[in-house]
């Protein structure tokens, strides 16, 4: 209808009751990303016991009702395959042994992290790797094979929860279950078979040989307390609640962690007891010196977590101290520990402490003997202990000598081991020898402790025989540079071995300190001549390898010639081919061989078998041998050829 002021028709006109709204804008909504696999939330992240990724990568597939090997096939989110080509598939053999890597710190646990969040949209699954203790631990510190606690997994079945493999058993270094203090497995408990961390068929709790479960609360599971001494228990436990510390604070770590902030706590520490000498410090925790290495200065390494772990066990600090904080070891003193370690201090610091306990010892009550301080100190005589403070060492004495022990002990000190005659005897007949032995070595065949009651009884009989060592040893000495000299004209060279005995040493540690060059020049030429012998030998070995017949297999022949592959690569190329390419070449002609002896066969077979009347089908054959050498269409063509050959007609 027309309305007659604005001369506009109006909807409301011809439809009174409609209502007219708003304009509503049509532009869809933003919508959050959806993920390709289920959102699955990961177990225990920010706590010890937090699950590993390859744990969760199949708890991701059991969610999706495939196995591990359907999902990581089928995925949409690739990885890195040129850094990743040894677990580009969960199908070769070859390639799920390389997948202990996947929990660890290097890229394939970063690769598989990216694939997994974006597979998932899952952001925190970082945290079920070692990639936040990237910088300061070994790329390799997963163990190879699978391994778990049965008294976890059986907890987790009788209380009807998720079944999950932790992260922490995934570590090299957690050998043992720090809540049920118990060892960790690594061989079905039905099949005794062992398994990789991540395979085609994973399925956690479940082993992959036999498919039964692997938790239990066997009897035969005791603590390791019971098996092991308390030291070394101890240890083990240390460890693996440190690794469980780790992971525990990785999802509230700030900072990245740097791999020179243990090395510099224990280069400060080393400087202050050790005289800087890191070879010491090293093996003052047991450990050999091939861990001091990381800790020079110019080596591009991360500290040993061995080390680290002996460290924090011995001294009361804490791994997680240790990696972030420089001053962890400010508050250790070496000297409160086992005195029989404290060899390894600095001689400063050593002659203090003997000095501490020296002056200790005397106002102890009861006195004790210089000999038992001597023994509680970690040396082999009391003499050392003069040798730093004698009049201390005089007072001790004297406070023994007057205590109830020391009188008891003179009322029996009378008795004489030996009688003089005896001993004059044995004097004299080693002044007679060439050589004779030392006093002290004389002593201890005679039942003394010492040479101190020779020299009382025969003063000038021992003085003569120290002479007479002294005068030989003088002679002997002189001839080191002349023998010496000698060697380096000698043909063939001859050892430093050989010339240290042949001088009447038992060592060459004369030899290298009278004449440091001499001694340099004898070893290198008789090195060059053994080295030179050496190839001569491998070289001829090599030669009667190449001539023999039948031509035995590269790893054979390795073995025979008592090299490396990598050494007869190097030295030997050409010969190192011609070995492998004679094997092979054997190998083909024994297969032709075989193969020729089966086709014999298969005709005799179906000649056999036509005088007997029968079929000669393939099956008939089949049945009497099974031609293992040869493909079906081969004996199904053998056997056609023979049946013409015989006259046979269907």
């Amino acid at each position: 209808m027309l309305n007659e002021k604005t001369g506009v028709v109006s909807v409301s006109d011809f439809f009174p009751n409609i209502r007219i709204y708003e304009i509503v804008d049509s532009v869809a909504p933003d919508v959050s990303p959806r993920s390709w696999a289920y959102h699955l939330t990961p177990i225990g992240v920010g706590h010890s016991y937090a699950e590993s990724l390859t744990s969760y990568f199949a708890r991701l597939a059991k969610e999706h009702r495939v196995t591990p090997r359907i999902l990581f096939n089928d995925r949409e989110v690739d990885i890195d395959e040129k850094n990743n080509r040894h677990i580009c598939s969960l199908v070769e053999t070859s390639a799920v042994k390389a997948t202990a890597q996947i929990n660890g710190s290097g890229l394939t646990a970063e690769n598989w992290v990216a694939m997994v969040e974006g597979l998932t949209l899952q952001k925190r699954l970082r945290f079920l790797t070692f990639l936040t203790w990237r910088p300061v631990f070994n790329k390799s510190m997963c163990r190879p094979e699978r391994a778990w606690c049965p008294s976890c997994l059986e907890n987790m079945r009788l209380a009807n929860t998720l079944v999950y493999e932790q992260l922490c058993w995934t570590h090299r270094n957690v050998k043992v279950c720090s809540t049920h203090q118990i060892r960790l497995e690594t061989k079905c408990p039905h099949c005794q078979a062992s398994s990789w961390v991540l395979f085609g068929s994973f399925r956690p709790g479940i082993c992959r040989s036999c498919n039964r479960w692997l938790g239990h609360h066997s009897n035969r599971t005791g603590s390791i307390f019971e098996e092991l001494d308390s030291d070394e228990a101890g240890y083990e436990m240390f460890s693996a609640k440190q690794i469980g510390e780790l992971i525990r604070v990785a999802p509230r770590l700030s900072f990245v962690p740097d791999p020179e902030v243990p090395k510099e706590s224990i280069s400060k520490c080393a400087e202050k007891f050790f005289d800087g000498n890191l070879c010491s410090f090293v093996r003052f925790f047991g450990l050999g010196k091939s861990f001091a290495y990381s800790l020079w200065n110019g080596k591009r390494r991360v500290t040993s977590l061995e080390l680290l772990l002996k460290i924090g066990f011995r001294t009361g600090v804490n791994l997680l101290d240790l990696l972030t904080r420089e001053d962890s070891l400010d508050g250790f003193n070496p000297l409160s520990t086992s005195t029989l370690l404290s060899k390894r201090l600095s001689p400063r610091l050593k002659r203090e402490n003997v000095l501490k306990v020296l002056f200790d010892a005397v106002e102890e009550t009861p006195p004790p003997s210089l000999n038992e301080l001597a023994q509680r100190l970690g040396y082999s005589c009391a003499q050392i202990l003069r040798r730093i403070n004698a009049q201390v060492c005089d007072q001790i004495v004297a406070n023994f000598n007057q205590s109830a022990r020391g009188k008891m002990k003179g009322k029996f000190s009378t008795a004489r081991i030996q009688e003089d005659v005896v001993i004059k005897l044995a004097l004299e007949s080693a002044l007679k020898e060439e050589l004779p032995p030392a006093l002290g070595q004389i002593a201890r065949q005679l039942g003394y402790t010492s040479c101190q009651a020779l020299r009382y009884h025969f003063p000038d009989l021992c003085k003569a025989l120290a002479d007479k060592r002294r005068s030989f040893e003088s002679v002997r000495r002189d001839q080191i540079k002349p023998a010496l000299e000698q060697a380096l004209s000698l043909n063939p060279p001859v050892s430093l071995d050989s010339i240290a005995k042949k001088l009447g040493y038992r060592t060459d540690a004369v030899l290298r300190t009278k004449y440091p060059e001499l001694y340099r020049k004898v070893r290198n030429r008789y090195a060059k001549y053994n080295r030179t012998q050496f190839m001569l030998r491998v070289k001829n070995e090599v030669e009667a390898v190449l001539v023999e017949s039948p031509s035995p297999p590269l790893k054979i022949a390795l073995k025979r010639i008592g090299v490396s592959d990598g050494f007869l690569r190097t030295h030997f190329p050409k010969e190192h081919r011609l070995i492998s390419a004679r094997y092979l070449e054997h190998r083909k002609d024994q297969s032709e061989r075989n193969k020729e002896k089966d086709r014999n066969k298969i005709r005799d077979i179906v000649q056999d078998i036509i005088k007997r009347g029968s079929f000669p089908s393939m099956n008939a054959v089949l049945d009497v041998y099974t031609a293992s050498y040869l493909k079906r269409p081969e004996v199904w063509s053998i056997v056609l050829q023979a049946r013409e050959a015989f006259g046979f007609r269907v």
